[in-house]
């Protein structure tokens, strides 16, 4: 930088570029002459604003004495008051106490309401009877009857014109304190002082309390209104001077603390203003004098300075311009000036390299921006960035979707607040909650995992992994990715499920296989009991067949390896198929067919088709133990070019809020009635997945304790694709 001003300086010396004697003599002259009118005029205003802060200062201090001697002197009148035979002697009659109070009341104007109240709170005699407040509560009467002389801040009591304050005094005789007198006074005793203080100096005065509310404003509508200014004066201590900004105009204030003695709370402000105009007065004609010296000084210059400008400052203007809408984003601007030969043309070259590289540097960032912004937007897990205090600073919107929340009600906030204000909302159980708080804490220990069960906006089991984020110079920060696994618990229980179900459904009839092969071959029964014995033998390995061609079933169905073998098949003929084979486990069902005769024939698979009613057929049974009417049938959709089946009984129904589970692996109706009912749990499941296979629907309607119907449909002859 020195090494360039050096060569400007060379430059603006040479010959022809520009007059040196002018430019010379107009830094000689103007320069000296501005610096020193200013001074000037900065210690004129010093001197002016130094003697009105110090008569501001008096004012305040003269007013903050006055106030207190206000409040002394009513202290000093209850105190003797109290003294007083009739007030202080507990024993006096009560007309006689009266009546010296409401005496000493008629001869003090500002007294509103004098009260002698016992030291348990109850009020012995008071001149204004409609007041039944609670005194124990009030810290002014427990002060007082703890033997201390106090005083209220002043408050606002509807049905007085103004502000009030109490004070209140012990109240003794020969056998010790026995209660409290108290005052309620109104502040025109300490207002006197602040109304006119030295009217020609144009200076209003105010009262303060400690939380920067008007106690005294010659405006009465302001009191206890906020002044907005009073931060400045609380932080200037117990006294000081500052200017501040009120109406459109610039005021000195004086503020001075005033101490009374045994007032409750910290400390009253007395605060004494004068306008700026008034203040400076005596400096606004010298100023006027000083500023026409200026203006001369400043015609000249700008004489001197249109000149100098059309050699040198034009081109650095513009490269100034240049530069300014670079640093706005205008990352392609140019410097214009690069045809120069001297330090302005070699300061334009350089400004474009340094552009240029700016621009490339900025592209660049912004693809890896744009890639980060992209990846991070596309990932279906939820990601927070919080920094070192916890504070959200990024989301993604997959966390959005999770949470419900959006940036504006999140971004910038702790999370543990968020969290603790929303965890009952958020959290099925706290403990989840509490150990993601953990995890968080302890984020610099390394990554954790927990999993918490989230019952809001919808439920979920969330997989939280809190890791830390190390920057360089910077706090370390913590990530928190959100994973929902509730499909992958719902799968591992689905399977625990299964598997207590399918060792259930296996164990049962193994060990029947196992005890009657054993008799078998340890005993020689009769024919009968053979045949009875071989039997038993038979019907459960076929229940060990069924519960492996199920489990077969489902899993070709989830890898979608089941075979569709399509040929003509009459619709009647395989209810019949299926009839047969349902109707010897039963004697208490009458099955029922009701097929139109306007049924095409099918072009379909018929053994998965058969497969489907004979589940159904056996769901029917199952799930009505008394038995009942159990109907088929089928009717020609004609819009779709499909039949629908239907599968009808009457049996315990199903309860709506299990409806929407019917379709799912491994879900079972419990029931009273369904205790003794065996099964995987997986007949409508594959149901499901055999219907889709055939290229139809499956759907069901059920009323609790009056039966179900389930439908599905089969398409007249296969769907293209």
């Amino acid at each position: 930088m020195a090494a360039t001003l050096r060569k400007l300086g060379r430059s603006l010396a040479r010959p022809g570029l520009f007059p040196k004697a002018v430019l010379m003599t107009a830094i000689a002259v103007v320069v000296p002459l501005a610096a020193a009118l200013l001074v000037l005029s900065i210690v004129l205003r010093r001197g002016e604003e130094d003697d009105a802060k110090i008569l501001l200062a008096n004012l305040s201090q003269q007013i903050s004495k006055e106030v207190l001697r206000s409040v002394a002197v009513t202290n000093s009148g209850l105190t003797s008051l109290a003294g007083t035979a009739a007030i202080s002697d507990r024993d006096s009659p009560g007309e006689e106490k009266l009546t010296q109070l409401q005496d000493y009341r008629r001869n003090f104007p500002s007294m509103q309401d004098l009260t002698l109240i016992d030291l348990e709170g109850r009020v012995v005699i008071s001149t204004d009877y409609s007041y039944r407040g609670e005194w124990r509560a009030r810290q002014v009467f427990l002060e007082a009857a703890a033997g201390r002389p106090a005083m209220s801040d002043a408050q606002a009591i509807q049905g007085v014109d103004g502000l009030v304050r109490i004070q209140a005094v012990p109240v003794a005789d020969s056998r010790g304190q026995w209660a409290v007198l108290a005052g309620q006074l109104t502040l025109d005793d300490i207002n006197g002082a602040l109304a006119s203080p030295a009217a020609d100096l144009h200076v209003q005065a105010y009262l303060l309390n400690a939380g920067g509310r008007f106690l005294y404003h010659p405006d009465a509508s302001m009191l206890l209104e906020a002044w907005p200014k009073a931060e400045a004066i609380a932080a200037g201590g117990a006294s000081g001077a500052v200017w501040l900004e009120a109406v459109g105009e610039e005021r000195l204030c004086a503020y001075q603390q005033a101490i009374l003695p045994n007032k409750l709370g910290d400390p009253w402000k007395v605060v004494v203003c004068q306008s700026k105009k008034h203040v400076l007065l005596h400096v606004a004609t010298s100023q006027r004098v000083l500023l026409g010296t200026l203006v001369g000084a400043l015609a000249l210059s700008l004489a001197i300075g249109f000149v100098f400008s059309r050699t040198l400052t034009a081109p650095i203007r513009r490269v100034a311009l240049a530069a300014g809408q670079l640093a706005q984003g205008d990352y392609r601007q140019r410097a214009p000036e690069v045809w120069r030969q001297d330090e302005v043309g070699e300061m334009a070259r350089s400004f474009n390299t340094m552009a240029e590289t700016v621009e490339r540097t900025v592209d660049e960032l912004r693809r890896q921006r744009d890639t980060l912004s992209a990846i991070q937007e596309s990932i279906v897990e939820g990601l927070v960035v919080l920094d070192a205090q916890g504070r959200e600073m990024y989301r993604n919107r997959a966390l959005g979707e999770l949470t419900g929340m959006t940036d504006a009600e999140t971004l910038g906030r702790p999370l543990r607040e968020i969290l603790d204000q929303q965890a009952d909302y958020f959290f099925e159980d706290r403990k989840g909650y509490e150990a993601l708080m953990a995890a968080i804490r302890d984020v610099g220990n390394g990554p954790t995992t927990v999993e918490a069960v989230m019952k809001n906006p919808r439920r979920r089991v969330l997989s939280a992994t809190v890791f830390p984020i190390h920057v360089e110079g910077r706090e370390t920060m913590a990530g928190l990715l959100l994973r929902d696994v509730t499909q992958e618990r719902e799968m591992e229980n689905r399977r625990d499920t299964f598997v207590a179900i399918a060792s259930h459904e296996l164990r049962t009839p193994l060990t029947t296989i196992v005890g009657f092969s054993e008799l078998l071959l340890q005993r020689d029964p009769s024919e009968a009991k053979r045949k009875e014995w071989l039997q038993r033998i038979y019907t459960d390995s076929r229940r060990i067949m069924d519960v492996i061609n199920d489990v077969l079933d489902v899993s070709r169905i989830q890898t979608g390896t089941l075979s569709f073998t399509p040929e003509p098949v009459v619709l009647t003929q395989v209810i019949e198929d299926a009839l047969a084979a349902i109707t010897p486990i039963t004697e208490v069902h009458q099955f029922a067919v009701e097929v139109g005769p306007d049924i095409p024939e099918l072009v379909t698979d018929r053994l998965k088709l058969l497969q489907v009613l004979v589940n159904l057929l056996s769901n029917a049974v199952k799930y009505s133990p008394r038995g009942g009417p159990v109907t088929v049938a089928a009717r020609l959709d004609l819009v779709h070019q499909e039949v629908v089946v239907s599968v009808a009984d009457r049996g315990i129904g199903i309860a709506p809020e299990d409806m929407g589970r019917l379709f799912s692996s491994f879900e079972r109706i419990s029931r009273p009635e369904t205790v003794a009912v065996r099964g995987t749990g997986l007949g409508l499941y594959i149901v499901k997945g055999l219907v889709e296979l055939l290229g139809g629907r499956v759907w069901a309607e059920s009323q609790l304790n009056h039966g179900s119907v389930f439908y599905f449909t089969v398409p007249i002859s296969p769907k293209q694709g």
